[in-house]
């Protein structure tokens, strides 16, 4: 029997080292990312709504999550009666065995706050930020997201933008849909000379009338529009440097204020005015 009981207790620490590990890792950690995922886009919405308000907004982040998973095991056997005490065969019936586990989170939380976040807030993003959103997502709406001006172009914030940014912005989400445009990055920039670069290519005849308006807008000259590849340096700048693209990029509360003029808010707020009308 001494046999038998090692091989009980064996299966049951092997055994339930292996099936409690990955399941504990399986069940929390999808549920914990996807928990902190929904509340990170509740925290932000509650922001572009209270914003909209005027009231004041703040955030928590998700500094670590520590689980600590405590794991039981338990074992039964059954004996048949009458059955011959020297055969453990004929005495010992299937054995039984469980596992039980519980996990215990905890979770540390640091408030976004103070000088950090305003710098945080009132940063514009980098082109190497702005050319991550035009990659993941596409359309003429984009352009109204990422930039408060292109060449002098104005695209102000929670209202429309000028007519000439937004036929920009048509154009380039046009050429964007035919594969006629991308961003680039040079790959050993000299000093002074732009790291980014816009590339018009492979644009038919039918397009050519765009890549024109496209160039006339953004001021550029000198360009030859008849197929050809065109390569434009893009800057991240208020000035205007000769036959450059030049724009100035929103802040992260740009974005809240943008998102916020957008909200349809009861009419008996406004004309309560509790809250102020917005241009969009």
């Amino acid at each position: 029997m001494c046999i038998w009981r090692f091989l009980l207790l064996a299966t049951l620490l092997i055994g339930g080292c292996a099936i409690v590990g990955p399941a504990s890792i399986s069940n929390g950690r999808l549920v914990y990312t996807e928990v902190i995922n929904y509340t990170g886009d509740q925290q932000v919405l509650n922001m572009i709504v209270r914003d909209r308000y005027a009231q004041t907004f703040g955030m928590l982040t998700v500094a670590s999550v520590t689980a600590t998973v405590r794991f039981r095991a338990n074992a039964g056997a059954e004996f048949r009666a009458g059955a011959s005490a020297s055969s453990v065969d004929s005495n010992l019936v299937p054995l039984s065995a469980g596992v039980a586990y519980e996990e215990n989170p905890t979770i540390s939380y640091i408030p976004l706050q103070g000088e950090a976040f305003m710098r945080r807030m009132l940063m514009p993003i980098t082109l190497e930020q702005a050319f991550l959103v035009r990659a993941a997502a596409t359309g003429k709406f984009v352009g109204r997201e990422l930039y408060l001006s292109t060449n002098g172009v104005q695209n102000p914030v929670g209202g429309p933008p000028s007519p000439e940014f937004q036929r920009l912005e048509d154009i380039h989400a046009e050429l964007e849909l035919t594969g006629a445009i991308y961003y680039g990055r040079a790959p050993a920039p000299a000093p002074g000379e732009a790291e980014y670069y816009v590339s018009l290519h492979d644009y038919g005849v039918e397009h050519t009338d765009d890549v024109q308006a496209y160039l006339e807008i953004l001021g550029i000259e000198g360009q030859t529009v008849d197929g050809r590849d065109i390569v434009i340096p893009i800057y991240l700048a208020p000035g205007k440097r000769k036959n450059a693209i030049n724009v100035l990029t929103r802040t992260a509360l740009d974005w809240i204020r943008h998102a916020g003029s957008m909200i349809e808010v009861p009419a008996a707020h406004l004309d309560e005015g509790i809250v102020e009308p917005s241009d969009w």
